[in-house]
């Protein structure tokens, strides 16, 4: 735990003095749950301390934060990107424990066992457009991608935001596959803020 309290205050010491940043995606190297527990710790870290943060989930497959801060919601991001008519709004959890804290669940896909068609609804205008007017709304927006997203299957966001935040685990994580990541970024000029050690 200590770890991750010093890796936590090393990237938020490198966001605050970029302070004209404040979207971030965080990316996972090891497909694991820790990447869901960073994301909210950070942001509840953030939140406390007057930011309005807002958490945009585009992990169908888990919907990891509804279980993390108990709560139920039928509807998310991807039903948002498919009915461009209704407003986001309608959308946004906000914590009964922190009203700065909101969070833009994944929702479901039409067909959930489709990645690309993840790829094609993030791609579209309609998420350009909703990411803009977020960023207006919000001091902080974290974006938790897909587990084991690639770099190519997670451009539609890494083209949006500040920067990205790197999980891993120092134990588990194949040097390969982190080289992979960290060589697609850089080869597309995407920027790495930094890395969360979650080592056990």
């Amino acid at each position: 735990m200590l770890d991750m309290r010093i890796s936590l205050k090393k990237i938020k010491m490198k966001i605050s003095k970029q302070s004209a940043e404040k979207s971030f995606a965080v990316m996972n190297v090891n497909n694991s749950l820790s990447q869901s527990t960073f994301i909210a710790n950070y942001a509840l870290m953030c939140a406390r301390n007057g930011q309005r943060v807002l958490i945009i989930d585009t992990d169908y497959q888990r919907n990891d934060f509804l279980k993390a801060f108990h709560f139920q919601q039928d509807k998310g991001l991807f039903e948002l990107l498919q009915h461009e008519s209704e407003d986001y709004k309608s959308y946004i959890h906000s914590l009964d424990t922190n009203k700065n804290l909101s969070i833009l669940p994944a929702g479901q896909i039409m067909d959930a066992g489709a990645s690309n068609e993840t790829v094609d609804v993030l791609s579209t205008d309609l998420f350009s457009t909703l990411y803009a007017t977020l960023l207006d709304k919000f001091d902080l927006i974290l974006v938790n991608l897909a587990a084991n997203a690639s770099v190519e299957e997670a451009a539609p966001v890494l083209e949006q935001v500040d920067g990205t935040i790197l999980v891993i685990d120092l134990n588990s994580t194949k040097k390969r596959d982190l080289h992979t990541v960290i060589h697609g970024m850089v080869a597309h000029d995407y920027n790495i803020v930094g890395y969360i050690d979650v080592k056990r």
